[in-house]
């Protein structure tokens, strides 16, 4: 099986609600509805729908498109777990965002003293915060804050604990 949801200009929402759809579906049972829109949470609900995840349920409080490969419960540890998923997955997106960043100042030449400023203008952008990523001008670093508590909680990611960053040279 193979699909692909594409939204260009779809971005993650703010992490405090990154579990939360936008809407409330048949099958949400989990908790709140996100205050702001959620596009990522319905992009994955689209491709689930669209690769026939439980197809004889869908739209249904039944739903449960992944039951086949995890079971037809699911346990507070597997939404646990499935949340620590998530926010790898968007701290890898910002990894990869960032070496982009890092590459194109690198290739325009940037000085040291204008990085602040040519980040602040950066069509480059976290993608989690949609804002742009730090600077440590006396590191020359750019760098986020994991939001995955193991990652944080691992030290140094190019450089300082709790950030991951890489040194611009």
């Amino acid at each position: 099986m193979i699909s692909v949801i594409r939204r260009p200009g779809a971005r993650y929402p703010d992490p405090s609600a990154a579990f939360a759809p936008s809407e409330r579906y048949p099958e949400y049972r989990f908790g709140p509805i996100a205050p702001g829109a959620n596009p990522v949470y319905a992009m994955v609900r689209s491709l689930f729908t669209q690769l026939g995840l439980d197809a004889a349920r869908s739209g249904t409080p039944a739903w449960n498109p992944l039951g086949e490969w995890i079971g037809s419960r699911l346990s507070t540890d597997l939404v646990s777990e499935a949340q620590m998923y998530h926010l790898s997955a968007i701290d890898l997106d910002r990894l990869y965002a960032l070496a982009r960043l890092a590459a194109k100042l690198s290739l325009e030449r940037v000085r040291d003293g204008d990085n602040a400023a040519s980040i602040e203008r950066s069509e480059v952008r976290d993608p989690a915060t949609n804002g742009p990523f730090r600077w440590d001008a006396s590191r020359r670093q750019v760098f986020f804050e994991p939001l995955d508590p193991w990652i944080a909680a691992r030290g140094r990611v190019g450089g300082i604990d709790g950030r991951v960053g890489l040194a611009l040279r």
